[in-house]
């Protein structure tokens, strides 16, 4: 089995996660600022360029970016996996990038919507990125993980059962020649 690829997978969830965060923000405010109590068919519509892009194109650049530093972080884990190191690298990996897709969010909004000043349509958004970012490489090092696992758990239990198999065995010989002894010293 090939090892998974930190740039597909991080461009998938970039471009699946930012339009489905900037659908859900749009929404939002197409619901709250209407006034109507819920949305109607037209405006959500009317958002899906919007979601495309200002959220999936984004997303999706992002995440190739941020694919290839993920598959460098990723790039010296030996087979199979260490916990120490596994665990390690995933840490590292999520704080880069999750901060990384935060600054780069912030800065994209912070052109399109002017800094500081808006709270709402500059940080929020980028911190709810920065976490599905964190999120996608946290999926991405399970992943990575059980690739890197495949066929070790399985031969482990076998193995644990044949030793177990094989000592209960000369146990069970070892007490058979015992008491057999025991008996011919008797007699």
């Amino acid at each position: 089995m090939k090892k998974p690829s930190a740039v597909l997978h991080m461009t998938g969830y970039g471009l699946v996660y930012g339009f489905l965060l900037a659908m859900l923000y749009t929404w939002s405010f197409v619901i709250v600022l209407g006034g109507t109590g819920g949305a109607d068919w037209e405006a959500i519509v009317f958002t899906l360029p919007f979601g495309l892009l200002f959220g999936a194109l984004p997303g999706a650049v992002m995440g190739f970016i941020e694919g290839w530093i993920l598959r460098y972080k990723t790039r010296d884990i030996q087979i199979p996996l260490n916990q120490t190191d596994w665990s390690n690298t995933r840490k590292s990996a999520r704080k880069t990038i999750g901060g990384l897709t935060f600054l780069l969010m912030f800065g994209l909004l912070s052109l399109l919507f002017g800094g500081w000043t808006n709270f709402l349509l500059t940080t929020i958004p980028a911190a709810i990125a920065g976490g599905a970012a964190a999120y996608a490489v946290n999926r991405y090092m399970k992943k990575l993980r059980v690739w890197g696992n495949i066929g070790k758990m399985k031969n482990d239990y076998k193995t644990k059962n044949q030793l177990a198999d094989t000592d209960s065995t000369n146990n069970a010989a070892h007490l058979t020649t015992e008491t057999d002894s025991q008996i011919q010293s008797q007699r």
